[in-house]
């Protein structure tokens, strides 16, 4: 059936007495969701052409079951709640023929569930074709039914379930399910229109001068700008830069000449931590405007009980939706975006669409889901142009499993910038195991007690604790300078977090002492400053972070990372109880081979060390 057909169908047997919501005409939400949904696809493009009238029939039938009695004797509040998800799928399935579209409009007040799943209901023991029919009867007796029994018939069958491993058959319908879902949404909370905001011009930064390093991070900067505009054709691309390079400014920089150049109109930038995500949100704004940039996380200030607030700023505050060209998220929302189950959860996953996508220190992600990353990065670079920029100093074998063909998988930074021009750090691995009792002794041995900043991490928040209270303990006996020592972990509440972290910024802007011990919420993207640093044993990546905190401007003295194998009461290693074995055992044979070196060491054995994990 046409989606010209079920508007004529609707318009008459619809009545506008009979509502959608309260004060909401039925026929005029299943309209209006049906224009929102053509709107959003129009604007982010996700949809083969054949698929654009099966989101419009999607759109029209997905309510029709609250047409019913019972419905409407529940919406003015007389009686226990109706379900009208499952009665309004039947219509679906007459007017498509496609069972998947139908079981969008199933769950779509729940969670989008397996083709299996789907296959179970539609053609189990309990459904067949005069079941279909009557249901639809039932609800409306003057629906006039599309699907005739030997096309039901003709969809029943094993072949069905050879549906559930391919993959564009997934992408088919998760980007229906979003776009369908994001307009049911949008028009309940009363828009009418969806409203865009265009991607705004990128203001250049301005460098500083003051120092070599300065002059570096411009060299840099001009060099990967360079590479960048040289890119004729969207794909999943790296950017390797040593911490401290400026990756922030440069990746957004990037992201912006890629979208102006491919016509896209999201910039998406994704961080493993909300400290990180408020900081980079902040810079977001001075290179895009504040009116321009949304940033997302689970603290982020709600606005639902605004009175002046928008359809478009409720959904926001509701539901998370991106709404504005720039977004500052976390990569667990990203990863909800791509792979969440629940309805709401897949409304930000057609906001990839012409977008370039920031991830920024990707290695976070857990070791074994990197080769399906991958093949959803390239899949979605493949089919819908989507470019993704993954940017760190310590950049993992992400797209090295990826068995599809690619679209571009290339690095952007040239050789030259991956190292740091002059070496701001020295690394030791003590050996063997050490009880937290012998960290005051294997402080005095191993790093400049005089210096007067340092930074501890620790992998546990029990052992960052018995850590902080022993460097006060060494601060009371005169081993260390008197200054405050800080502590971070999420424990403390963000707000808290914050504050902290703005103490230790302004006491390193005047060159004051300080300290600070913390758990690995400061391992990535934190400015943050130390002479010398001490980190628990773990994954080669997670160091090497960390160590970006150490003479992090590149003062005139090497500083020193000491790296220390932990251990609890009972003997075990702190770092057992966080990471895995494979992450370990390969940095223990990065260990073995050298017990120390130097940060212009590091791009050689960040590899080795990912191809050992992979």
């Amino acid at each position: 059936m046409s989606p010209d057909a079920v508007r004529t169908l609707l318009s008459g047997f619809l009545p506008g007495s009979i509502q959608s919501h309260p004060g909401k005409p039925l026929y005029g939400h299943l309209f209006g969701v049906e224009r929102l949904s053509l709107a959003l696809e129009a604007r982010y493009s996700i949809l083969r052409p054949e698929d654009r009238a099966t989101l419009s029939l999607i759109s029209l039938t997905h309510d029709i079951a609250k047409s019913t009695t019972e419905w409407q004797s529940y919406l003015r509040g007389n009686g226990g709640k109706v379900p009208h998800s499952f009665g309004s799928s039947f219509f679906t399935m007459d007017s498509t023929g496609d069972i998947f579209a139908a079981d969008l409009v199933r769950n779509h007040h729940g969670r989008i569930r397996s083709a299996k799943d789907a296959v179970e209901c539609w053609f189990g023991d309990a459904m067949n074709f005069g079941v279909v029919q009557d249901r639809i009867r039932k609800v409306l007796p003057d629906w006039i039914p599309v699907m005739s029994e030997s096309a039901w018939c003709d969809l029943e069958g094993e072949a069905l379930l050879s549906l559930c491993t391919d993959e564009m058959t997934w992408l088919r319908l998760r980007s229906l399910f979003s776009l369908f879902v994001t307009a049911d949404r949008m028009h309940a909370l009363g828009a009418e229109e969806a409203a865009f905001q265009p991607l705004p011009p990128f203001s250049a930064p301005v460098f500083k001068k003051d120092t070599p390093l300065d002059e570096w991070r411009r060299e840099v900067h001009d060099a990967c700008i360079a590479e960048a505009k040289r890119i004729t054709s969207p794909g999943v691309f790296t950017l390797t830069l040593p911490t401290g390079a400026g990756k922030t400014t440069i990746g957004l920089e990037i992201a912006s000449i890629l979208a102006e150049k491919f016509g896209y109109i999201s910039v998406i930038y994704a961080l493993p931590f909300i400290s990180i995500v408020e900081q980079n949100a902040e810079v977001a704004r001075g290179l895009f405007g504040e009116e321009n940039v949304l940033e997302d996380h689970s603290i982020a200030v709600a606005r639902e009980t605004d009175e002046d607030a928008t359809p478009a700023e409720r959904m926001s505050s509701l539901f998370r939706y991106w709404r504005l060209p720039v977004i500052t998220t976390t990569m667990a929302q990203f990863w909800e975006a791509l792979y969440g189950s629940q309805a709401n959860a897949t409304m930000n996953f057609h906001r990839l669409g012409r977008a370039v996508v920031i991830l920024d220190e990707p290695q976070g992600i857990r070791a074994d889901s990197w080769p399906g990353l991958g093949e959803t990065l390239n899949l979605l670079a493949r089919e819908w142009g989507t470019t993704f920029l993954l940017m760190t100093a310590t950049q993992p074998h992400i797209m090295d499993a990826v068995k599809s063909g690619n679209t571009c998988i290339r690095e952007i930074a040239p050789t030259a910038c991956r190292k740091i021009r002059t070496n701001r750090h020295n690394y030791k691995i003590l050996e063997g195991k050490h009880s937290l009792d012998e960290f005051p002794q294997i402080l005095r041995e191993n790093c400049p007690l005089g210096a007067k900043s340092g930074l501890i991490v620790a992998n546990t928040r029990s052992e960052a604790r018995k850590l902080h209270a022993m460097l006060r303990g060494m601060q009371k006996t005169g081993e260390l300078p008197e200054a405050p020592i800080y502590f971070l972990s999420t424990w403390l509440a963000p707000a808290h977090r914050k504050r902290v972290l703005s103490e230790i910024r302004r006491l390193e802007e005047t060159g004051a002492p300080r300290f600070l011990v913390a758990t690995q919420v400061v391992e990535a993207g934190v400015d943050l400053d130390f002479e010398w640093v001490v980190r628990d044993f773990g994954p080669f990546d997670s160091i090497v972070q960390v160590a970006g905190r150490c003479n992090r401007h590149g003062g005139p003295a090497p500083g020193h990372v000491l790296i220390v194998r932990f251990t609890n009461e009972r003997g075990r290693m702190f770092a057992s109880s966080v990471y895995n074995a494979i992450q370990l055992d390969a940095m223990e044979q990065i260990a073995s081979g050298c017990p120390g070196f130097s940060e212009s060491d590091v791009p050689e054995l960040i590899d080795r060390y990912y191809s050992i994990v992979c």
